[in-house]
């Protein structure tokens, strides 16, 4: 449940990134090359996290048979994601 929770920290921080680049690009367009390139590697990074969340649903889909996907981490029951 951990890597969930901290797969939308790594969204965030994302976003948070891609808008001050967008930003930067715009009041300096010679760098446009340079940020795009580090756009690229954020946006992979950041699907790296994505994967680590998808494994990590599928894991608490095999060991409690529970389905998490699209659930907000808020809304599940700790207790019955608690270790047996």
């Amino acid at each position: 449940m951990q890597v969930v929770r901290e797969d939308e920290l790594v969204d965030d921080e994302y976003s948070s990134a891609m808008r001050s680049l967008m930003t930067f690009m715009m009041e300096d367009s010679r760098s446009i090359t340079s940020v795009l390139s580090i756009m690229w590697v954020l946006r992979a990074l950041e699907r790296v996290g994505d994967h680590a969340d998808n494994l990590a649903e599928y894991v608490v889909y095999l060991v409690k048979g529970l389905d998490i996907r699209h659930s907000d981490t808020d809304d599940l029951d700790p207790k019955v994601l608690k270790k047996s």
